[in-house]
């Protein structure tokens, strides 16, 4: 969100003076301002109430693929280059929501508004389309010798097949024939920072909140966004702040208490640098070459049977780096033996009828879900620790290779031609994924 480069200019004011001059719009506590190295955020102006919220955006000023979709469907004069977008969009390419929502934007200097009328809510679109970030240093928008830098981290691989994605979708737009001259006219440059915008700028996964997006992350947030039932978005303080917060402070939520640094980084384009620790997560790469896990084949088949997605191993360590804590059910899978009692057996998919899909059972008891497994494991009481053991000493293994690797490349990164700040955050994440990595092996190390 706002935590990543805003305009040079002062667009953002204009679009806060539209807003605070709009019905159901309350901007009377906080205002943007520029921050010290943290972009544009929102200050408080005057000393809120406890119970009153900060800011208050109407449900009709919210953009998500729903509202876009619903807004030209009542203006169609008005969102005429949106709408013809998207009825020529090629069959490749599916209308999802981040599309929908991509295209909408991209559109919005091309709305059709008649000289002297008043339509202020395409007004509005138009100052918040000027008060969007011109560069937004998303790893999956680094060239590919900027993308060296992040080699062994938690996101090295999911860099790619982001910008892959983008180059196939604006390559199918401008290369249909039905197309508006307006899309076959868009650079990949412009269809990349319409994407990201939206991807550093929603909330829940699928909206942006203009102004709103304007507050700042922080792990020690004091205040946190909520919908009311007519769909408003609204920044209130969390419990007890109102005698804390003055007039002059910086209003921060939380993008998500369970993101780490690799994924703020993937996601914002920022790490939150000043904390000792982060949370980790990672999708692991499994080989199916280990000759020491017994059946290895047959439980990565039960897990792609029973999971979503690959396995991600989550790695925590508290800011004061005395616990660590892991987690990945795949682990205690990966550990059991013969003789755990553990059964394959093959039978018929959940989805395709016509296909089989092995599972496994332990004692008798089928293994439905990842958490299962854990349950299963738990109620042997007696071998539990020894489980908890075995585990642990798989993920010290894992940890051991991912250190490798960061320390194999770590030259390379160093030595890395890009852009300064590009380098600086890739080389940042490197520092702390690598010290909590150490951290984890460490402490696990002497519990196995």
């Amino acid at each position: 969100m706002s935590s990543t480069p805003s305009s040079t200019n002062e667009s953002w004011q204009t679009l806060y003076d539209q807003a605070s001059k709009l019905p159901g719009f309350v901007t009377d506590f906080v205002k943007p301002a520029p921050l010290p190295n943290r972009g544009i955020g929102l200050v408080v102006t005057r000393q809120p109430s406890e119970d009153a919220p900060l800011l208050t955006i109407p449900a009709d000023y919210v953009i998500s693929h729903k509202t876009v979709a619903e807004y030209a469907q009542d203006h169609m004069e008005e969102c005429a280059a949106f709408v013809q977008a998207i009825e020529t969009l090629s069959a490749e390419l599916s209308l999802h929501p981040r599309l929908m929502v991509a295209l909408f934007l991209l559109s919005i200097p091309h709305l059709e508004i008649p000289q002297g009328a008043s339509r202020p809510r395409g007004e509005f679109y138009r100052a918040f389309y000027d008060a969007l970030p011109k560069e937004i240093p998303l790893p999956s928008t680094w060239t590919e010798t900027e993308r060296e830098i992040i080699q062994g981290t938690s996101i090295a691989n999911a860099t790619q097949p982001r910008h892959t994605r983008n180059k196939f979708i604006h390559n199918a737009l401008r290369s249909n024939d039905s197309a508006p001259a307006w899309v076959k006219s868009l650079s990949l440059e412009q269809y990349v920072l319409a994407d990201t915008c939206f991807t550093s700028r929603c909330l829940d996964g699928n909206v942006m909140v203009p102004i709103l997006d304007f507050a700042n992350h922080s792990s020690k947030a004091n205040a946190r966004w909520e919908r009311n039932e007519a769909g408003d978005m609204m920044i209130v303080l969390r419990d007890n702040l109102a005698e804390v917060v003055k007039e002059g402070d910086e209003i921060t939520i939380s993008y998500g208490e369970e993101k780490g640094s690799g994924e703020l980084l993937f996601t914002y384009g920022f790490l939150e640098e000043e904390l000792p620790y982060s949370k980790q997560m990672t999708t692991l790469a499994i080989s199916d070459r280990d000759d020491v896990a017994y059946e290895l084949e047959a439980k990565m088949e039960v897990w792609q049977a029973s999971a979503v997605g690959p396995p991600r191993l989550t790695l925590t360590v508290d800011p004061d780096g005395e616990h660590v804590e892991w987690d990945c059910p795949w682990f205690y899978l990966y550990i059991l033996e013969e003789d755990d009692d553990i059964d394959f057996m093959s039978g018929r998919g959940s989805y395709e009828s016509a296909l089989t899909a092995l599972s496994a059972t332990i004692d008798g008891e089928l293994i439905e879900e990842p958490a299962d497994l854990v349950r299963i494991l738990k109620a042997r009481r007696d071998k539990w620790p020894v489980y908890q053991s075995r585990a642990s000493r798989a993920v010290v293994q894992c940890v051991e290779k991912q250190l490798k690797v960061l320390r194999e490349t770590d030259e390379l990164a160093k030595n890395v031609a890009g852009r300064e700040e590009v380098c600086r955050l890739g080389l940042k994440l490197r520092e702390q994924e690598m010290q909590l990595l150490e951290k984890v092996k460490e402490q696990l190390s002497q519990e196995v």
